[in-house]
């Protein structure tokens, strides 16, 4: 007779990949509990089986610290970890053809902010959104890998002047999105946000970020 698989809880996070495998030998009464941790490239950096027999009336004194944990251990890898602290708050404006328009952003301005951005949210408020500050004027590549919502990218060069806008990024892309120039930085908001904004290439951003100084 096949192990019956109670529970099977496969987390991942960044680089990092967690497998619990908890099931249960009905044959030989044995519960066992399999778990894989796979860092930095798919290297499994450590991999434990714990089997233990006995009657089916201890079996659930084995569950019970083996389920708690999974549970701190899925705890221990949540996304929103971290978070805090990780970005800047303040506001944007961007002048279009149409008026002026308000944006609330959270600022990335270091590699860790940076590399983190908008992964795991499940949800972005309309008029909010990531400003990204490469601190010098670069080609600049961007993906979705480990983002849930569809997002428009605009690159914005050292005076504010968005340079190229990218529609739509699709969910967990690993597709390179990259400005045909230079930018200084990437503003990250809601999919089909600067369409339904009426901001295109040319409108100016204005932010301390960039030289026009404008309000943070």
């Amino acid at each position: 007779m096949r192990p019956h698989l109670i529970l099977a809880i496969h987390i991942r996070y960044g680089t990092k990949i967690a497998k619990f495998n908890l099931g249960y030998n009905a044959k030989k009464y044995e519960l066992f509990l399999y778990y894989a941790l796979r860092v930095e490239k798919g290297r499994i950096r450590s991999i434990c089986e714990v089997i233990s027999s006995g009657h089916q009336g201890g079996l659930f004194v084995l569950i019970r610290p083996l389920i708690l944990f999974c549970f701190l251990w899925v705890i221990s890898f949540s996304p929103a970890q971290g978070r805090e602290g990780l970005f800047g708050k303040g506001s944007l404006s961007i002048a279009t053809s149409s008026g002026l328009i308000e944006i609330s952003v959270e600022v990335a301005d270091t590699p860790q902010a940076r590399a983190r951005g908008l992964m795991f949210r499940d949800e972005l408020v309309n008029r909010h959104g990531m400003l990204f500050d490469f601190k010098q004027p670069l080609i600049i590549r961007m993906w979705m890998k480990n983002t849930l919502i569809p997002l428009d990218m605009l690159f914005i060069d050292s005076d504010g002047t968005i340079v190229h806008i990218a529609q739509n990024a699709q969910p967990h892309s690993e597709k390179i999105i990259a400005a045909p120039q230079k930018a200084l930085a990437v503003l990250e908001i809601g999919g089909g946000e600067a369409q339904r904004l009426g901001i295109a290439i040319g409108d100016r951003v204005s932010h301390p970020v960039f030289a026009n100084k404008g309000k943070s």
